[in-house]
């Protein structure tokens, strides 16, 4: 592969990553400004996801979630899912962190810096 493809499928691994976590931070304040989700009946949780996807916010996080599917699928036509997956999997879990710390005001313990560093080291050998 040259130098063009993999530079186009890192890229599109990052991107896709890094839309995604946004997706998530924007669909959690929407969810957290509407409450919570009912699954009563089907049409309770129609209501709530209705509620939730129409507004801005909400609208905003499921075009991130679309836009970061199709960077993973312009990506994963390039390099081997086996490396992407980890590689991604590292990212979402460093870029939410770090966005529910900064915009959540979550509490990254110890023991979640322990659990990040062993789940990331873990994705590193499963990609080899």
């Amino acid at each position: 592969m040259d130098i063009k493809n993999i530079l186009l499928s890192w890229g599109m691994v990052f991107a896709s990553a890094l839309l995604n976590s946004c997706a998530n931070l924007l669909l959690k304040a929407e969810i957290s400004r509407v409450g919570d989700i009912s699954f009563d009946s089907v049409s309770n949780a129609a209501g709530s996801f209705g509620r939730i996807v129409s507004t801005p916010t909400g609208a905003g996080g499921v075009f991130l979630m679309f836009a970061g599917a199709a960077c993973w699928m312009a990506g994963l036509a390039k390099m081997d899912v086996s490396t992407a997956v980890p590689v991604s999997m590292t990212l979402n879990l460093l870029l939410a962190a770090l966005g529910g710390f900064a915009i959540f005001g979550e509490v990254i313990s110890v023991n979640k810096i322990i659990g990040m560093l062993l789940i990331m080291a873990s994705f590193y050998f499963l990609s080899k």
